[in-house]
């Protein structure tokens, strides 16, 4: 099986996370105009042309670029695509959560929680529970099969699916960086056993 991977294009919090820094989370925000351009230049991507079934995160920045990227309406939409929840972080400023949620900023004992993969922020997940979700969807994938399918998802949802297809260590997943509109290719046909196609895992560790 082919798996063709899509982060969306630029949403508006990332925008705004350039300069004040905010939590996207499952907050269902949109994308920015250079986020709508990225995605529409896609349509004549190779790899976009390739895809046969094609799945989308129901979080708008997601199934938007999954629209204009393909143009078209035979998109099947599952939640487990979505982001990581960052519970009550979702869609917060993180100036402001520095201020009621201490221990998890500076030198708190759970500042790393964003990078985690046994604590969390506040009602919501950690890097764990996301795997568990991504190892529930692909139970509804025939691996086996010569099929290409298209993911269009998020940034921390697809580097712990491509840890979990390429059964990768911890630090690996954490290393890994998902560009907006760039697509990631896997080969493969059972769980631990895919490879990157393209571009190369080393290309997208940071």
């Amino acid at each position: 099986m082919k798996i063709i991977l899509i982060r969306h294009g630029q949403s508006e919090f990332n925008k705004i996370s350039k300069y004040n820094r905010i939590y996207s989370g499952q907050y269902d925000c949109e994308l920015s105009e250079d986020g709508k351009k990225a995605a529409i230049n896609l349509k004549d991507n190779n790899y976009i042309k390739q895809i046969k079934q094609l799945y989308s995160s129901d979080l708008k920045r997601a199934l938007e670029t999954a629209k204009l990227s393909t143009g078209r309406t035979d998109i099947i939409i599952d939640k487990r695509l979505r982001e990581r929840s960052l519970g009550d972080f979702n869609g917060k400023y993180a100036i402001d959560l520095k201020k009621k949620y201490p221990d998890y900023f500076d030198e708190g004992k759970f500042k790393n929680f964003n990078n985690d993969f046994i604590f969390k922020a506040p009602n919501g997940e950690n890097n764990t529970e996301v795997i568990e979700r991504a190892k529930d969807f692909i139970k509804n994938i025939d691996l086996t099969s010569n099929n290409t399918i298209g993911i269009f998802s998020h940034g921390r949802f697809l580097s712990c699916f491509i840890g979990l297809l390429m059964n990768l260590d911890q630090n690996i997943i954490l290393k890994i960086k998902i560009p907006n509109t760039f697509p990631i290719v896997l080969i493969g046909n059972k769980i631990g056993d895919f490879i990157i196609e393209y571009p190369s895992l080393n290309d997208l560790i940071k």
